[in-house]
């Protein structure tokens, strides 16, 4: 099932990203539906291989379609992160995958230094509760 999860992140990152304006919002909602669609399938076993996969993906659809590849990144991994929070995927996994997606960046070559401070915070309010 992560192999269909992966197919519909493209397809449909493609479709939201084939516009003439980049349209954050749509990519964030676009990418948010996918996780709540396929929430069972993300799990904490699986979280880094899909992120590696959604930020892999995002860098060549962005290259191909010339979009600032950092910024439409940054788009589509706060749009999961809403996903995994819309669909009550849970705190611990919500902070994994905030981990997991500098990492994956990281690999992946992208510049993330353009996410907002409150994509962090559930990292941070994770630290807190320690």
């Amino acid at each position: 099932m992560v192999e269909k999860l992966k197919e519909d992140l493209t397809n449909n990152l493609e479709k939201a990203l084939s516009t003439k304006e980049l349209k954050e919002d749509e990519v964030k909602k676009t990418v948010a539906a996918v996780v709540e669609k396929f929430k069972d399938e993300i799990k904490p076993e699986n979280i880094e291989e899909i992120t590696d996969y959604l930020l892999q993906e995002t860098k060549r659809i962005t290259t191909k379609l010339g979009y600032d590849a950092g910024k439409v990144s940054s788009v589509v991994v706060e749009g999961f992160k809403e996903g995994l929070e819309i669909a009550g995927k849970g705190k611990e996994l919500v902070k994994e995958f905030v981990k997991v997606s500098a990492r994956s960046a990281k690999k992946a070559g992208l510049e993330m230094m353009k996410l907002p401070l409150t994509f962090f915070s559930s990292f941070i309010e994770g630290l807190k509760e320690k």
